[in-house]
């Protein structure tokens, strides 16, 4: 029987097993870390809200530190975000160096991270997403670390840059840009400090070979919970997006489907369209879509109504890197999706339907809408897949089979026996 394995987690939000897409991820690893061993969690939530722990990670037993991040950010980044000329804004950004997510590891933070460390000598250290790789200076010597990248952020920023150069905004453009350039070095400055480096798809994994001749990258695909196959109670068209609305490539895609798709979906369709929006911390920009038929929901607990409900999903993003978890979801409650190519890239199945241009997203939805054999059929097919690659038992065993693969099992079992 293999030793086991004392996991520590430093993450950028709370894992768990429903909410936005990271925090569903981390939430897969988390899971199968504490089926090795006691897991710790290093909460560093500069990618979510500060909780200090909810039932799933109750359910796994562990130990779950919060970390004070917003009395602790870098003077530096308080000065970029002060000034108010463009051009002096993205200068001193890039002498900050880092990304804009890293601005809360100042020295008070690390050395908590430090401490919590000593105290709980994990065999193994598994760090959530390349702005938080620097942790890996705090580690001791001859201790096991792991990163998952998740997706890659240099080409994700990068996308996101050319969205913003290509509706006019240079200097938000150039500002994506440095945090693509800023990113892609904490990963070449750290690389060599972690056996192991996991992304969500084969595309990311090619990317992070060629660009950082990486030899140890491995993939380990989102996953979900598949639930049972519910009627369906759909009284209404609606088509349904889910998605946290403060991550830029979900609040962008859903203004350009407002603005470009819409107004062609409705001279198609003989009936009202109603669209749902579920997700926190819209902008302002999205606020003011908002109408009798365009619904923004905000957080909510519990999808299940909403997927009941919609007659398609929809993910119009046309930046953004990984895979989407909220596709996989709505497969797995049997509802097909349109979604770009940048949306679907990486799940290696059909969702539904796939289209780039306003004019072509605007077809498929009426296609969607007004054939329901097809709908149902390609929605059947989506499901079955995510059942057979993408459930969390299924993607839990590959993370346990990787880590096990980490050189971990002689020495954890020489410090166990000694």
């Amino acid at each position: 029987m293999s030793a086991p394995i004392r996991s520590l987690m430093i993450t950028p939000i709370l894992p768990d097993k429903t909410g936005n897409g990271l925090s569903m991820r981390m939430g897969v690893f988390a899971e199968a870390l504490a089926q090795l061993g006691p897991l710790v969690i290093i909460v560093v939530p500069v990618a979510g809200s500060a909780i200090s722990g909810n039932e799933f990670t109750d359910s796994l037993g562990a130990q779950v530190y919060l970390i004070d991040v917003t009395s602790h950010i870098s003077a530096h980044f308080k000065l970029v975000s002060r000034l108010t000329d463009p051009l002096a804004r993205i200068a001193a950004f890039k002498a900050f160096g880092q990304p804009s997510l890293a601005r809360g590891l100042t020295p008070p933070v690390l050395e908590q991270i430090t401490r919590i460390l000593a105290q709980e000598r994990p065999d193994l250290v598994h760090i959530g997403r390349s702005y938080l790789v620097a942790c890996a200076s705090l580690l001791a010597t001859g201790t096991q670390a792991v990163l998952d990248l998740d997706e890659d952020d240099y080409t994700s920023y990068l996308q996101q840059a050319k969205v913003a150069k290509a509706s006019g905004d240079k200097h938000r453009a150039d500002w994506l840009e440095q945090e693509a350039i800023a990113c892609d070095a904490l990963i070449s400055n750290w690389k060599d400090h972690f056996h192991r480096i996991f992304v969500a798809s084969n595309a990311e994994a090619r990317t992070l070979r060629a660009r950082h001749n990486l030899l140890n990258v491995t993939v380990i695909e989102n996953a979900i919970a598949v639930p049972a196959l519910a009627p369906r109670q759909v009284t209404k068209t609606r088509l349904l997006f889910v998605g946290s609305l403060s991550y830029a490539p979900n609040s962008d895609g859903m203004i350009w489907f407002l603005e470009r798709v819409v107004p062609r979906l409705r001279a198609r369709l003989r009936t009202p369209v109603f669209i749902d929006i579920v997700g926190s911390m819209a902008p302002r920009r999205l606020v003011e879509k908002r109408g009798p038929n365009i619904i923004l929901h905000g957080f909510v607990t519990s999808l299940t109504d909403f997927y009941k409900r919609a007659t398609i999903a929809i993910a119009p993003l046309h930046a953004g890197g990984g895979t989407r978890i909220k596709l996989l979801e709505a497969s797995a409650y049997g509802l097909a999706s349109v979604a770009t190519e940048v949306a679907s890239a990486g799940l290696g199945y059909d969702v539904g339907w796939t289209a780039n241009s306003s004019e072509d997203f605007a077809t498929c939805v009426s296609e969607a809408i007004h054939d329901n054999q097809m709908r149902d059929r390609r929605a059947r097919k989506a499901r079955q897949y995510v059942q057979r690659h993408f459930t969390r038992d299924v993607v839990m065993v590959r993370i346990c089979q990787a880590v096990r693969g980490c050189s971990l099992g002689t020495e954890t079992a020489r410090r166990h026996t000694t």
